[in-house]
């Protein structure tokens, strides 16, 4: 079954007397299950089971008033077959079994896939459409948001209480403070290999996005060691083009190139020359057990910023 058919079912308030909900987007799915139960006049209800929620029915005070129920990965409706044939729905009420994951391989799931209504993760353009309805970002501020969210809906409108609050306390636009909470990592970003833009913010002198980056490098377990080094060869970087006019003999990669000049000015050539230093002293420490391994990356952050 697709969405379209939930659509159409929300719309004429003809509903059939169960679905098989599944996928990753929780949030758009709760959103469909309102829907569905304004449209009918439904209480939604959550249940453990069907079995529960069978025992259950056949006591005065369920059956009161129309109800939407929800069961959460039920396994013992999922794996027993007789309970198929035997389950066929409730009088005037919806039941919706939501699972979070769905094994296609599964005889469950050949069975009910005329039933089964997948809820997937948003695509970018959609999911930017439904963010400008909430907030008025920019297009950059959506992306930036998408990708600090992992493409979640339901994380992403938390985010945006977040930015909401904070634009109202402190009288600032939507996109600054999006990007402000996120530097500061009020709002959390899914732990990535931050280790180049981590000495990028070094280079920029900005600390707070500096130790940020730093805790999503070690989110996927980087290396200190791995860490120095290429905070090392980015200040070397740095310190050859603050002293060559000409860039093109440098035998430097313009990638690397066209990252780093923009920091040029923010070390003076003595101060680049000491980070240098600090880094090798770290480094040599490791290796010989005489700097804590854990610590040497924010001791060149104290000594250097």
């Amino acid at each position: 079954m697709e969405i379209n058919e939930i659509k159409q079912h929300i719309k004429t308030g003809e509903f059939q007397p169960f679905y098989i909900f599944y996928g990753e987007e929780s949030a758009i799915m709760k959103i469909y299950i309102k829907m569905m139960a304004e449209k009918g006049g439904y209480e939604i209800s959550y249940v453990d089971s069907l079995v529960d929620l069978m025992s259950g029915a056949r006591t005065k005070s369920l059956i009161k008033k129309l109800h939407l129920y929800i069961i959460m990965d039920d396994k013992e409706f999922l794996t027993n077959e007789k309970m198929w044939s035997k389950f066929t729905g409730l009088k005037d009420s919806i039941v919706i079994f939501y699972y979070t994951s769905a094994d296609k391989r599964l005889k469950f799931w050949k069975n009910y896939k005329d039933r089964a209504v997948e809820f997937a993760k948003l695509s970018e353009p959609v999911l930017m459409k439904y963010i400008k309805k909430e907030f008025p970002f920019n297009d950059a501020s959506c992306k930036l948001l998408i990708d600090a969210c992992n493409g979640d809906y339901g994380r992403i409108l938390l985010e945006i209480d977040k930015v909401k609050a904070y634009c109202q306390a402190e009288k600032v636009k939507a996109d600054w403070a999006l990007s402000k909470l996120i530097e500061e990592g009020v709002i959390y970003r899914e732990p990535y290999d931050a280790i180049f833009d981590f000495a990028s913010a070094v280079l920029e002198r900005n600390v707070m996005k500096s130790i940020n980056l730093l805790e999503q490098a070690y989110g996927v377990n980087e290396a200190n060691l791995t860490l120095l080094s290429v905070l090392y060869n980015n200040f070397k970087t740095l310190l050859q083009l603050q002293s060559a006019k000409d860039y093109s003999g440098l035998g430097i990669n313009p990638f690397i190139v066209n990252k780093v000049k923009a920091y040029k000015g923010n070390y003076t050539n003595g101060e680049i020359l000491h980070a240098m230093r600090v880094i090798r002293f770290c480094e040599k420490g490791i290796k010989q057990g005489t700097m804590p391994d854990e610590h040497s990356v924010y001791y060149v952050l104290a000594n250097v910023m």
